[in-house]
């Protein structure tokens, strides 16, 4: 499975990110009529705009009593909840390249939230901030791209080992 921030190839088993709760994926309204959703969170901050997660997995149709293939999302959902509901914004990834044309804009607090969560998140999973750098070098997918400025100044500036 692939990650929908960095695009690092991950483990389905063994994931040490929080599953994202069935009911959050059916207020979202995520995938269609008939299909399964496996979720994870791979960021989340928090504004007085709302809460914003960043979420991706897997989905399975089941269709007159067939059920098909784990297939991957791998663009993933950003999504908003306040106390309204919950709006999916766009994929995350083109969401924090482009934060001010998204299709709700994002402020600067909300990108530079998600950068860090995301992160303290992936620093956790590899085991050090150093382990998960290491991981994004050997997978090609460093961002190096000047888009992806605030992933990698999270990671620069992340007090993490």
């Amino acid at each position: 499975m692939r990650d929908p921030l960095f695009g690092l190839s991950l483990p389905e088993t063994g994931l040490l990110f929080e599953r994202a709760d069935p009911a959050l994926i059916a207020e979202c309204g995520i995938g269609g009529a008939g299909s399964e959703q496996k979720s994870w969170i791979f960021a989340s901050t928090r504004t007085p705009s709302g809460e914003y997660l960043v979420l991706g997995g897997l989905a399975r149709t089941r269709r007159g009593g067939t059920t098909g293939p784990w297939v991957q999302n791998w663009r993933g959902e950003l999504v908003r909840l306040t106390g309204l509901g919950c709006v999916v914004i766009d994929p995350p990834r083109e969401a924090l390249m482009y934060p001010a044309v998204a299709s709700i804009p994002l402020e600067k607090s909300v990108v530079e939230g998600l950068a860090a969560d995301a992160v303290a998140r992936f620093s956790h999973m590899f085991g050090s901030r150093n382990q998960f750098i290491v991981a994004l070098r050997q997978q090609n997918v460093y961002p190096d791209d000047p888009r992806m400025e605030v992933l990698r100044s999270a990671i620069e500036a992340s007090p993490l080992p």
